[in-house]
């Protein structure tokens, strides 16, 4: 689950904002995709086509903590910042160096979204 995905409403949108990234490994329970489950230790975040920046600003926020920003959605967050980001321009965003724990075993896994803030 990313922040923002697709096509973004300007109204919706700031450039200077932070993006966000959180992966869903158990729908079972939100609880289940803590940082037992899905490390962003090794993340690194591409933009591209006018960015290609590596983690600009990553921030995984401590899952134990019900306070903590980074559970506002599911108890994993990967954050950063992007500055020259514009609206109106399409971004292809690659995130890689995530791990996710699944039948006892950490997995490496990549993924992929495009967004363009309107």
């Amino acid at each position: 689950m990313a922040y923002p995905y697709g096509d973004y409403p300007s109204e919706a949108f700031d450039p200077a904002t932070r993006l966000s990234f959180s992966v869903l490994v158990d729908k079972s329970s939100l609880w289940n995709n803590d940082a037992n489950r899905v490390d962003f230790s090794g993340a690194r975040v591409e933009m591209t086509p006018t960015l290609n920046v590596s983690a600009l600003k990553a921030n995984v926020y401590n899952p134990q903590d019900p306070y903590s920003p980074g559970t506002e959605g599911l108890p994993n967050v990967l954050e950063w910042n992007a500055p020259g980001m514009q609206r109106g321009v399409e971004y292809s965003v690659k995130v890689t160096g995530v791990r996710i724990k699944q039948g006892g075993a950490w997995q490496a896994r990549e993924y992929g979204y495009k967004f363009k803030g309107l």
